[in-house]
């Protein structure tokens, strides 16, 4: 009887949970029946169901890998994305700090500059007094002098 099981009776007996079962195939109705049970099986019907089955499994399979390779992709993409952002950043902060020092710099000179028109400014206020001090005991002593010629 096991010998018997191996055996295959016609070509669809492959199909079916991947024994050699000996059926009894309807002619008119394509079905097969079981010799066990005397269950009737529509021939169409099971290899549908496994080519379906072997379909859809090959699909996942293939969805599943087309997913881990955009995903993969995507990693790349985001990290490449990453380094150009942190490349760029990285030049802008030292742009930026090359313009500080430059404006620092030019801050120190306009301090300076502006401590010494200060000074100036200073010491021409302080000529100025000078001068004028001097003008007055001039016009002072000219007046006398005056004076002294007209008496």
């Amino acid at each position: 009887m096991r010998d018997k099981l191996r055996t295959p009776t016609n070509r669809f007996a492959y199909f079916i949970k991947g024994w050699n079962i000996p059926t009894i195939m309807s002619k008119d109705e394509g079905s097969i029946t079981c010799p066990e049970c005397g269950a009737e099986f529509d021939v169409a019907d099971r290899l549908k169901a496994h080519i379906e089955a072997e379909v859809r499994n090959d699909l996942r399979v293939e969805e599943e890998k087309k997913i881990a390779r955009l995903k993969e992709a995507s990693e790349k993409a985001m990290e490449e994305f990453e380094k150009v952002i942190k490349s760029k950043l990285s030049s802008a902060q030292n742009l930026a700090k090359r313009k500080q020092a430059v404006l620092e710099e030019r801050l120190g000179e306009q301090a300076k500059e502006l401590t010494g028109f200060r000074e100036t400014k200073l010491e021409l206020i302080e000529l100025k007094g000078t001068i004028d001090v001097e003008v007055k005991e001039a016009r002072a002593k000219a007046v006398t002098e005056a004076r002294k010629k007209f008496d």
